[in-house]
């Protein structure tokens, strides 16, 4: 069963704190929109909804754990539901002391990357940025993610990702489900959306 977020109210901080000399005063380029926070028993899918269109961009980060038997595993995203083959990737990866890329054209959803399964270290979480630019406008639309993690205790199996997906269509993104490849998120996985001005 998802777990639905709807928007929570905004926080508006004051950026990196006080100018001394400059006439430039940052005033907070991120608004906290929603949480979500799996609970005792983990779950398959986490759905984000009712996402404003008061922003010019989308981020999302992930601290998360999947319950598969393989050291990791995919996170994947699909954006208002849409399970057609409309998502492009290409992806970088470093794999222990490795690297390869890749590349899909006709995929049924976007890869956000890998995510520390149930054979890494105990307690090892993944972490992903997710940045979806101009989402509320009629563009089609561009995902970038970067993340890593640790996926044993040698240190030859840790991975460093960086995707770039495209969204071949020109709605606005009103929604974003979150799943992985195998497995489910484990309990204490947080997954957070900003809105960026």
């Amino acid at each position: 069963m998802p777990i639905i977020a709807s928007r929570a109210s905004a926080a508006y901080g004051a950026g990196f704190g006080k100018t001394l000399s400059s006439s430039f005063a940052p005033v907070g380029a991120y608004d906290a929109l929603a949480t979500i926070t799996v609970p005792s028993g983990g779950a398959g899918v986490v759905t984000m909804t009712g996402i404003p269109s008061t922003y010019q961009h989308l981020q999302i980060r992930v601290s998360a754990r999947l319950t598969s038997v393989n050291p990791t595993n995919y996170m994947w995203f699909r954006l208002n539901g849409e399970s057609s083959s409309s998502y492009n990737l290409h992806q970088w990866i470093s794999f222990g002391v490795s690297s390869s890329s890749s590349y899909n054209g006709a995929a049924t959803f976007g890869i956000a990357e890998r995510l520390a399964g149930g054979g890494a270290p105990t307690n090892v979480f993944g972490a992903i940025i997710l940045d979806i630019f101009d989402y509320n406008s009629s563009k089609l639309k561009t995902i970038k993610s970067l993340g890593g993690v640790e996926s044993n205790s040698n240190n030859t199996n840790g991975s460093v990702y960086f995707n770039g997906n495209i969204f071949n269509n020109a709605q606005a993104v009103r929604s974003i489900d979150f799943a992985q490849e195998t497995g489910n998120f484990v309990e204490n996985t947080i997954i957070s959306l900003y809105g960026v001005k």
